[in-house]
């Protein structure tokens, strides 16, 4: 499990797409739920 502050940020949305093309579990954490669409095509549940 890998944990990814900023997962809305530039880096944090490479870095949750590639931990989870790797297929491996990952928490997202973000401030904006509002900006959480540029992830939420590949990743976890709140």
């Amino acid at each position: 499990m890998i944990l990814v502050t900023g997962a809305t940020g530039n880096n944090g949305t490479e870095v949750v797409k590639r931990v989870v093309a790797q297929n491996v579990p990952v928490w997202a954490m973000l401030r904006n739920r509002e900006r959480a669409s540029a992830i939420a095509q590949t990743t976890i549940t709140a």
